[in-house]
């Protein structure tokens, strides 16, 4: 489970990538370029998981600690340490809740402060 979705505005299991040339791109076959399209990003923890659970209206989060999403709170949570849980909000309003290396989490964290 590695640098893809898990909630949100696209399809739960798109992966998220770095291209060639640094931009992030969502998808395999059609790919979505990002990378101007980022305007925040939050790394969930335990402190700010319930305010993002109301913010998002996302219910599913709830379930972070319980069920199949059981694996994202270890890793969340302080599990392998290398991979991070966010939410990525664009510019057009659309989010999403993802998985991700820490490569990739700081590429994010760059475009967002821009």
């Amino acid at each position: 489970m590695n640098n893809q979705i898990i909630e949100g505005d696209f399809r739960k299991g798109t992966l998220i990538s770095l291209s060639l040339f640094g931009r992030v791109v969502l998808g395999n076959w059609k790919r979505l370029d990002i990378t101007n399209m980022i305007d925040k990003v939050e790394k969930i923890t335990s402190e700010n998981k319930k305010d993002i659970i109301s913010a998002t209206g996302w219910g599913i989060l709830g379930g972070l600690t319980f069920g199949p999403l059981g694996v994202l709170a270890g890793l969340v949570f302080g599990g392998r340490g290398k991979q991070y849980g966010i939410i990525c909000y664009l510019k057009d309003g659309r989010k999403f809740v993802a998985v991700v290396d820490s490569e990739l989490l700081h590429k994010i964290v760059i475009l967002s402060n821009k």
